[in-house]
């Protein structure tokens, strides 16, 4: 099977592994299994750069963030509050990142 055969089928058959197949996506909840944050602070945590780009007054680095996140709010593993704006993990997206875990933990002793 090629490669981008077996995306499609993961995006298409598994949502949720194609939704934390991404590293940036790993990552985001990894951090907010820690603690509720601001999508700025989630960024910076990511090593992301804030700023707009000098040159199109556009931050192409925010554009990239916000498709990943969406990806996560779709798929119900992240959501962000009304109340304080936080982005805050979802109890499907816990249980996700620690079956993930313990998969990543079962596959170091194959």
């Amino acid at each position: 099977m090629n490669k981008r055969v077996s995306e499609y089928f993961v995006k298409k058959r598994y949502p949720l592994l194609a939704a934390i197949q991404e590293p940036i996506r790993f990552d985001t909840l990894t951090l907010l299994s820690r603690k509720n944050m601001s999508y700025t602070e989630i960024m910076l945590d990511l090593g992301l750069d804030y700023d707009n780009d000098t040159i199109s007054g556009k931050n192409r680095q925010s554009g990239y963030f916000a498709f990943h996140i969406r990806i996560l709010k779709a798929q119900h593993l992240v959501e962000k509050s009304s109340r304080n704006g936080l982005y805050f993990i979802t109890v499907k997206g816990l249980n996700v990142l620690n079956g993930a875990k313990i998969i990543n933990e079962a596959e170091m002793f194959l």
